[in-house]
């Protein structure tokens, strides 16, 4: 399904200002999108009844309706709806109807037999979720990471002042910096990638009651296993009417977590720019703010952080909301999880602006080096570790009273070596050897990563 304009009267900026960056979604998302996966199963499902012999259908004829449903046929359905008032048992009269038009009266009064609405929608929502991650978030992950990872490899060396609590504290790289969030997310994608997504067909209340009852020798546990094993999905024989949503709920977690790790790579970003260690690569024609013409602003990195923040609070909502229905089923899941969408929108909203942003980030190294080079006091703690090595018992306390709180830079650090007495060779070291082993740590991130990267994930980017 695709678009080439929006209208400027729609309700958001998913799909109204960028629509065109999330047209993609809409062959998984989309009402039409939906209509169709559905549509899909209750024919195989015709099609396994055939193979049970249970009624005679001719497949060749299932299929043609299948490949041929275009928008013109989900508008059909919609005025079918418009009286049945079940979007369901609309697919079903559609699907009925088109297969009295090629001869398949006996099949047109069995589609969905023995089954419930939730039969159907359940596997439908678990493919959706499913194509949608592998063929359309995975690749936009995984290009990230990729960015992620030269940015490591150029800079695993590039020597910067580390802090905490917002202070210069010791030394690290930006490489390792970096690294550290991409392995992060590289982890947290590989984890999503090995959940496993259930499915169940077992009739209104989860008892094949009315397969029992019509055809009490059929083996349904058997049938049901093998039906929901043929899409790829994990059987699950224990259900009510719904199907549980716990493997939906574990994936909405999974992708919070990332989240998560891309909205603090987001905030870490914004500070680095605020250092000005990073710039946004300038584009002339663009404007950064309506009244200041000297502002380039890191939007990418904060429009990102609101978004996957936003998604992340609605997908704790859907963490909490969906695991639990009344009874045997309410009918409030269903209203929760058709905005969906808004919710994955905004993540994959947010991993193309961490995409543009990133290609369009330049490292200052000079400003890294400049502020580095301010702050050798940072090396404290190798000095009052290496005096108590020794034999000084209070070499720590000797530290604190000349450097708390001090900020000391190359030749004023030299003053309190030879103040205190210390080895004149510890005169001779910049801040580039206070490093410790940050750029072996950082080698061994980027090992790590690239062998998932290259032998691991690739293998979930096609469904």
């Amino acid at each position: 399904m695709k678009s080439n304009s929006y209208s400027v009267t729609n309700l958001t900026h998913l799909d109204g200002r960028n629509s065109q960056k999330l047209l993609v979604l809409k062959d998984y998302f989309s009402e039409f999108a939906w209509m169709k996966y559905r549509l899909d199963i209750m024919a195989k499902w015709l099609k396994w009844l055939d193979c049970l012999k249970i009624l005679k259908v001719n497949k060749s004829n299932l299929s043609g309706i299948i490949d041929k449903f275009d928008e013109k046929d989900a508008e059909e359905i919609r005025e079918i709806e418009k009286t049945t008032n079940h979007d369901l048992k609309a697919i079903e009269y559609y699907l009925r109807d088109k297969l009295k038009t090629v001869g398949e009266e006996n099949a047109a009064g069995l589609i969905n037999l023995g089954l419930g609405s939730e039969d159907i929608n359940n596997i439908a929502l678990r493919l959706i979720v499913s194509d949608s991650w592998q063929k359309v978030f995975l690749p936009e992950i995984v290009k990230l990471s990729r960015k992620l990872l030269d940015t490591t490899d150029h800079h695993k060396a590039l020597t910067m002042l580390a802090r905490t609590h917002g202070k210069p504290a010791s030394v690290t790289t930006f490489g390792k910096e970096i690294g550290l969030y991409m392995i992060r997310v590289i982890n947290e994608t590989e984890r999503i990638n090995a959940l496993q997504f259930s499915g169940k067909l077992a009739g209104e209340v989860g008892n094949y009651n009315a397969l029992q009852f019509i055809l009490p020798k059929v083996d349904w546990l058997d049938v049901s296993e093998k039906f929901i094993s043929s899409f790829g999905l994990v059987p699950n024989l224990f259900a009510t009417q719904i199907n549980p949503y716990d493997d939906l709920i574990i994936f909405f977690d999974a992708v919070k977590r990332l989240n998560n790790i891309l909205a603090g790579f987001s905030k870490d970003i914004w500070l680095y720019s605020l250092l000005d260690y990073v710039k946004i690569v300038k584009k002339e024609e663009e404007v950064g703010s309506a009244g200041m013409p000297h502002k380039v602003n890191p939007i990418y990195f904060e429009g990102a952080e609101g978004g996957l923040e936003q998604a992340s609070g609605e997908l704790e909502f859907y963490s909490r909301k969906l695991s639990y229905s009344r009874l045997q089923r309410d009918f409030s899941d269903s209203t929760v999880r058709r905005n969906l969408a808004s919710i994955l929108g905004l993540c994959l909203l947010s991993y193309q602006s961490l995409n543009e942003g990133c290609r369009r980030l330049d490292v200052n190294t000079d400003k890294i080096k400049e502020d580095l080079d301010k702050h050798y006091e940072v090396v404290s703690e190798g000095l009052q570790n290496y005096i108590r090595l020794k034999g000084e018992v209070e070499g720590y306390e000797k530290i604190k009273k000349e450097l708390r709180g001090v900020t000391l830079n190359k030749v004023e650090f030299n003053k309190l070596i030879s103040k205190i007495g210390l080895s004149e060779k510890i005169k001779m070291i910049s801040l580039d050897d206070y490093q410790g082993l940050s750029v072996k740590i950082t080698e061994l991130i980027l090992k790590e990563a690239k062998k998932k990267l290259d032998e691991i994930l690739p293998r979930y980017s096609v469904r």
